[in-house]
């Protein structure tokens, strides 16, 4: 399986920093402000869609908060609540329809017949 890269309109610097146990974690930057700590490549991905898609740095705060949700279900077992549930899936939605405009606009070779 292959990647399709995109070319970024404006370069992204993540500033790289050791954590407290040794391990890599990025410091994450909207509007030119130091938000908070996190790694992995799903933050990577939410923290680069304003300068990819050019969505709004709030609703990378919400997606961020959502994947967080998921994060903790996933470790300690207990259930996302019923309206972060639904927010995600609507956050979700909105996403896809967001990334489909902008994916037909800016590269509509790649979007199917």
């Amino acid at each position: 399986m292959s990647a399709i890269v995109l070319p970024l309109t404006e370069p992204v610097i993540w500033p790289i920093r050791v954590g407290p146990q040794g391990g890599f974690t990025q410091s994450r930057v909207i509007d030119s402000r130091l938000m908070i700590c996190s790694n992995g490549h799903y933050a990577t991905v939410i923290q680069s869609l304003p300068k990819t898609i050019g969505i709004d740095a709030r609703r990378v705060v919400v997606l961020d908060v959502l994947r967080n949700k998921r994060n903790l279900s996933d470790y300690t077992g207990k259930p996302v609540d019923h309206g972060s549930l639904a927010s995600c899936v609507a956050e979700a939605e909105r996403l896809l329809e967001d990334t489909s405009t902008w994916l037909a606009a800016q590269h509509p070779q790649l979007v199917p017949l």
